[in-house]
């Protein structure tokens, strides 16, 4: 799945990802330097 999302859904996408009952191998891409770290 590719999507796109606003900064203020990041938590939503990261929760959405971890309730995911067959863990494939996924990543979360951001540019932003805060989220980096």
């Amino acid at each position: 799945i590719i999507t796109e999302y606003k900064n203020d859904e990041l938590q939503m996408v990261l929760d959405t990802c971890e309730r995911m009952h067959a863990h494939l191998t996924a990543a979360v891409v951001s540019n932003d330097p805060l989220f980096l770290q």
